[in-house]
Order: C-alpha cells, then structure tokens, then sequence
C-alpha cells in the first residue's frame, strides 16, 4: 500500500461493520485523487487543484508524492 497512514485506519476499522472516515482538512476532490493515485498509479490534477492535491497527499503521507525528507515524520505518525 501507497500510505501507512490508510493501512493502519483500515486495520482499525476492519471490525466495524460501516465504518466511516473523517480526513480533517482534506477535500472530497484531493481524496478522490489520491485514492485514484493510489490504484492506478497516476492521476490527472489542474494546475489550479495541485498546491492543495499534493499538500493532502504529503499529510497522508502517501508514496510517489511525498518528498523523501518527509519519511521520518510520515513513519513517526502512522502507529
């Protein structure tokens, strides 16, 4: 998986029958294409969505968008 942080909420969730998630601060539109990145391995973004699409993606610290120096942090919040 793309994202520690997705992995560990939906290990969390895997007992409850209609979970919802709740992402504070991320809209509906960058979700859906992160979750696009995540299957398909690539996504179409305008330029006008893109400070927000991967400013979502950094704080979900989802792989292939992420800067590297990045890591330490995305591993020290995923638990």
């Amino acid at each position: 998986m793309k994202s520690l942080c997705f992995r560990n909420i939906i290990k969390r969730l895997s007992s409850i029958l209609n979970p919802a998630i709740y992402l504070r601060g991320i809209r509906h539109e960058d979700i859906k294409n992160i979750i696009e990145f995540i299957y398909l391995g690539q996504v179409n973004v305008a330029h006008d969505e893109l400070d927000s699409f991967l400013a979502a993606a950094e704080d979900l610290c989802i792989k292939g968008l992420t800067q590297p120096e990045n890591t330490s942090f995305c591993a020290a919040n995923t638990g």
